[in-house]
């Protein structure tokens, strides 16, 4: 079982809805962006560990989203890319 949060990116018609569950510990999060507060967006990839997708806000706030299997980050990072 992985303990790590995989995100769940939903594509709204303003903004992206992020959430995440981690297995281990019961916690859930969920944090919606409007599409005008993003400022950059980034993908990395290290092969083997999957992808992180990176996200920062015009208020310089960031947050950074793990993927850990395949090319899922890097679509949702495509799709993500379109809607701005």
């Amino acid at each position: 079982m992985n303990c790590c949060p995989e995100a769940d990116f939903r594509f709204l018609d303003a903004g992206l809805c992020v959430s995440e569950r981690n297995t281990q510990a019961d916690g859930y999060t969920m944090q919606i962006f409007p599409y005008k507060s993003i400022q950059t967006v980034r993908y990395s990839y290290t092969r083997g560990d999957g992808g992180i997708v990176s996200i920062w806000l015009k208020d310089n706030l960031s947050y950074r989203y793990a993927f850990p299997c395949g090319d899922v980050g890097k679509a949702k990072f495509e799709e993500l890319l379109t809607k701005l």
